[in-house]
């Protein structure tokens, strides 16, 4: 196909006009690009490369510190930080303040730390990533992150890493004393969590610890409780002070505690046998709980508070005595069976027939007891008998020994009766 020569001339940019100077093409029809990139001086923009390349674990170019802005050195830094990157964390903000200064690190905001140190505790690595993220932690830690934000944390979960957080390294049993006066009360939690991993480390803070026995938050108590109960018989003493206290649920928290202990705080059983008379329902609940794990010779303590105690107050004791059992809560009853007291006798009588076959070995003291002269001791020894196989059941006619009253008068036709009599 042939093109004429005025067609070919409409190919291709006009030529200029005779006489003018030349001018470049793209000086005329094209706007020359902004420039962009890591020296970018605007410090709202990080340059998504350079974060991008420092979250896979490349070390930041040559000259970064001159070339990169501000933003683009706080976000690569996240980024590293969130990817647990250290090689690259610690070339942006090494450990010394002098080459910091030198590149002119940035320094994180407190807000920016407590969200990195929630996720790394609240994730859980792949195995490859522990070691790394165990680095990151420490880091994080080092560079000023809150142990105390992280142990009010709403998530159980995380409050329980900050536990074993708190309980390592160097100092880690003053680090949990100090958050045990926290204003927060699930921090206080955590701290007495933490210090009951310690074990005998923890044994310099017993009493300051058994002063949260009567802490106002629930969770508080419960927490501490078992720490002091972890940590064993030397935390007795600072238990033993509290059973006194006019706080009833310290008073009952201080039964559990020292019942979690068992048997290493039984020389301590007497003070606990006298909260079975406690005024408040909850802690002779409590005490006789602690009682029997203390074992069997908080028996006679308690027979000996059963001799003593107000009338409202003999259940609760009995109910010890039968808990802890054995044959040592069987003799320790046996005092009781010629007590001057007739609820005493009956009270006593009522537990050996409950302790069971372990009582048998003392039925002769109930036998008398079958003649005694209040009706409500007599009938309490013969059941008490009847259940340990050796006497015959109580007559159905024993009652409370009142006199049978008689029986009703029917006489005459009952109203509507039918006279036909059907």
């Amino acid at each position: 196909m042939v093109m004429s020569q005025a067609t070919s001339r409409k190919i291709g940019p006009a030529l200029p006009p005779r006489g003018a100077t030349h001018i470049a093409f793209t000086e005329v029809h094209e706007k020359p690009h902004p420039k962009t990139g890591p020296g970018d001086s605007d410090p709202q923009a990080p340059d998504a490369l350079s974060v991008s390349n420092c979250r896979r674990g490349e070390l930041p170019p040559s000259g970064w510190s001159n070339k990169w802005s501000p933003a683009t050195k706080r976000a690569s830094l996240l980024g590293a930080l969130e990817e647990s990157q250290m090689h690259v964390v610690y070339a942006l903000r090494p450990h010394s303040d002098v080459w910091q200064e030198s590149v002119r690190a940035v320094q994180l905001e407190q807000a920016e730390l407590d969200r990195l140190l929630r996720e790394k505790v609240a994730t859980k690595p792949r195995p490859t990533q522990k070691q790394r993220v165990k680095e990151a932690i420490q880091w994080l830690l080092e560079a000023g992150a809150s142990l105390e934000a992280l142990c009010a944390d709403a998530s159980p979960e995380v409050r329980k890493s900050a536990a074993s957080l708190l309980a390592e390294g160097e100092g880690a049993a003053g680090r949990c004393a100090a958050l045990l006066q926290s204003d927060d009360a699930t921090s206080r939690s955590t701290a007495a969590e933490a210090l009951g991993r310690l074990g005998k480390d923890a044994g310099a803070y017993g009493a300051q610890l058994a002063q949260l026995l009567g802490d106002a938050d629930t969770t508080v108590r419960m927490t501490v409780t078992a720490t002091l109960g972890k940590l064993g018989g030397s935390m007795a003493k600072h238990c033993v002070e509290k059973l006194e206290s006019e706080k009833p649920r310290e008073r009952e928290a201080a039964c559990e505690a020292l019942g979690l202990m068992g048997t290493a705080a039984s020389e301590h059983a007497a003070a606990v046998a006298e909260l079975l008379q406690d005024s408040d329902w909850q802690v002779p609940t409590a005490a006789a709980s602690a009682l029997k794990r203390m074992g069997p010779c908080a028996a006679r303590h308690c027979a000996e508070v059963l001799g003593r105690c107000r009338v409202l107050s003999r259940p609760a004791v009995s109910e010890a005595i039968v808990r802890i059992g054995g044959v040592e809560a069987a003799e320790s009853l046996v005092p009781l069976l010629s007590s001057r007291n007739e609820g005493v006798r009956q009270h006593a009588c009522e537990c050996m027939g409950q302790l069971g076959a372990e009582a048998k070995a003392f039925v002769q003291f109930l036998v008398p007891l079958k003649e005694d002269s209040d009706r409500e001791v007599k009938r309490a020894a013969l059941q008490a008998l009847m259940k340990l196989g050796c006497g015959p059941r109580p007559p159905q006619d024993l009652g409370n020994g009142d006199d049978i009253p008689p029986p009703p008068n029917r006489g005459g036709k009952g109203k509507g009766k039918r006279k036909d009599g059907k």
